[in-house]
């Protein structure tokens, strides 16, 4: 079940990431 968990920090991650790049422009 580890699987799971890596695929929701990605998720998180690139949510975050795009927040990020959305703020910065």
């Amino acid at each position: 079940m580890r699987t799971i968990l890596i695929i929701v920090v990605i998720v998180v991650i690139v949510i975050f990431l795009m927040g990020f790049l959305r703020r910065g422009r």
